[in-house]
């Protein structure tokens, strides 16, 4: 599934394009994913500081967005796409701050 397009502010862009990547493609590609997924805003290769717990909250909201965005909003369908019953999904929404309404 494709991860919602962050928006990369320009200092960050710079950074990434004057460090050093000695022919390691798979660090940038990793550095990139970890941004994409919100667990790493700072392209230093994953020393964000975050915590296990705090980055698999912010991999979990990800999921969550890009299931009501692939279903145009319908909680329903999104929970079924994430095979999670209907009030468990909506229990992470609540603990996400995400209503199913922002993505239609």
């Amino acid at each position: 599934a494709a991860l919602p397009l962050p928006d990369i502010p320009q200092e960050l862009t710079t950074k990434l394009m004057t460090q050093e990547w000695p022919g390691n493609a798979r660090a940038l590609m990793n550095v990139a994913m970890r941004f994409a997924m919100g667990i790493d805003d700072t392209g230093n290769g994953g020393q964000s500081g975050l915590g296990l717990v705090d980055q698999m909250t912010q991999v979990e909201r990800s999921l969550l967005i890009a299931a009501l965005k692939r279903n145009q909003g319908n909680a329903t369908e999104a929970a079924r796409d994430l095979k999670l019953p209907r009030k468990t999904f909506y229990d992470k929404l609540a603990k996400h701050d995400l209503r199913p309404e922002s993505f239609r």
